[in-house]
């Protein structure tokens, strides 16, 4: 197991294969949103099998595929910087932004709320497959220790492909909200900088644990921003990385079960 910094640049992938989509295809949301999380989920499988397959058949060292991670980003971000360019791009409003009134007891968007459904029916499909599928259990098995995993039978090449795919569906489903939120352009995947310290603090491998981290992190955020100072927020969110590391190595929900190899 080892944190993959160019997660961000499947987000991105999938924020552009949805925008041309739309933009030149002429398909409706739910066709380019598919066809976004299927390109984006082959795209990881792709990158894993070109830049981390011949590093993870050499050698057990999780740093070496650590530096990989981060080169590959670069790589997918500059990519996209040569061929098509570095302008920001508008999504078109394929998703509701009007005003919602909940219930008169809060005033908020239909962005928020599509957003916030989106994110629990995701998480929620992730957990079901880690947790009631056999290669939900052959994933967590393997993160546990990958070359046993192999010798207890587990195809560890299709595991870990499968793994990928998932990631890189569920990264483009944050590239598109992301990308009509804000707008779309190559360096978008650099914010998963902070999904990865609210995973530290969660608890790496927890998922729930990765969510409790979001939550508290976007807390910590806003109200940084609102009662002291809004250029205070990243120094805020690297301040509790520190403190977590320093006092709770392993995350709010994480376990301490020693060196993987």
């Amino acid at each position: 197991m080892f944190s993959n910094f160019a997660h961000g640049g499947f987000l991105v992938i999938g924020g552009y294969i949805c925008y041309f989509a739309l933009k030149n295809m002429g398909t409706g949301m739910l066709v380019a949103s598919f066809i976004s999380l299927v390109g984006a989920g082959f795209t990881a499988v792709l990158t894993e099998r070109v830049a981390y397959k011949p590093i993870r058949e050499h050698t057990n060292n999780t740093l070496y595929l650590l530096i990989a991670s981060m080169g590959m980003s670069i790589v997918i971000e500059n990519i996209f910087v040569v061929t098509i360019g570095g302008r920001f791009r508008a999504l078109p409003d394929i998703i509701p932004t009007q005003p919602l009134n909940l219930f008169g007891l809060a005033t908020t968007s239909a962005f928020d709320v599509i957003s916030l459904i989106a994110a629990v029916v995701f998480l929620g499909i992730l957990q079901l497959i880690l947790t009631k599928t056999k290669w939900g259990l052959a994933i967590r098995a393997a993160a546990y220790n990958l070359r046993i995993a192999g010798l207890m039978g587990v195809n560890v090449n299709l595991l870990i492909s499968l793994t990928f795919f998932i990631a890189g569906t569920l990264a483009a489903v944050g590239g598109i909200f992301l990308s009509v939120r804000y707008t779309l352009y190559p360096q978008l995947g650099a914010i998963t900088i902070k999904a990865f310290v609210a995973a530290v603090i969660g608890g790496l491998g927890s998922l729930p644990g990765a969510v409790v981290g979001s939550i508290l992190l976007g807390l910590a955020e806003m109200l940084t921003a609102g009662f002291i100072s809004s250029q205070l927020r990243d120094l805020v969110v690297f301040f509790f990385l520190v403190l977590t590391l320093l006092i709770r190595p392993q995350g709010l929900f994480g376990k301490d079960i020693g060196e993987k190899v």
